[in-house]
């Protein structure tokens, strides 16, 4: 089970149901995911080489292109420092700090995720059609990083996808409770979900239901 406080949110994540708490002073929201219905969250497994970053921003651009509303974060490619972008501006976030040469702790700098949050922030807020989430990393594995954002896009069942690396496949799984996709790394894959998840998101528009 995933705990995490950000502010006046409370998320609790569990591998088969998914409770999202969001409290203020003036209401309570409970929206379960039972786990028949499958989120619209989508990863393709990496091994750290960044061999797919390429294939995600073609996929994006061509989305883009198409009309589509895509928000969200891709990792840049360099030597050092780790750096991400916003996809709709190209505003940068440097997310890794200099720890020296003789360091082996993990470089990644959380503050430098935390400032590029917003980003995931505002593609829930426009309702974006696709948010892309560039890593399901270290800090994610270990409940920090991007984790409250993802959960609350799939709690508003908008359409993610990211990169999750080998090491991490488990915790994926663990967080997703199997409800996930994990696509080939291949264009088409991306492509037949992307449509997929629209075309399950439009019928569902058009249902009418009534809460009691």
């Amino acid at each position: 089970m995933i705990i995490l406080d950000r502010g006046n949110q409370v998320i609790i994540g569990l591998s088969n149901i998914k409770i999202v708490l969001l409290f203020n002073e003036h209401y309570v929201r409970e929206q379960l995911t039972m786990a028949e219905h499958r989120i619209r969250l989508a990863t393709i497994i990496h091994t750290g080489g960044g061999e797919y970053d390429g294939l995600l921003k073609e996929f994006v651009d061509e989305l883009k292109e198409a009309g589509w509303n895509v928000q969200g974060l891709l990792t840049k490619h360099s030597n050092k420092p780790m750096v991400i972008y916003n996809i709709s501006d190209g505003q940068e976030f440097i997310i890794s700090q200099e720890l020296g040469k003789e360091s082996l702790s993990c470089s990644l700098d959380l503050g430098g995720l935390a400032r590029a949050a917003f980003v995931l922030r505002k593609a829930l807020e426009n309702k974006a059609d696709l948010v892309v989430v560039n890593r399901f990393g270290t800090a994610e594995a270990e409940g920090k990083g991007f984790i409250a954002e993802l959960l609350a896009l799939i709690s508003e069942d908008i359409a993610v996808v990211t990169l999750t690396h080998v090491n991490y496949l488990a915790a994926w799984r663990e967080f997703t409770g199997g409800l996930a996709v994990e696509l080939a790394p291949t264009k088409e894959a991306l492509h037949n979900w992307f449509n997929t998840v629209k075309i399950k998101a439009d019928k569902a528009d058009k249902v009418d239901y009534c809460l009691h």
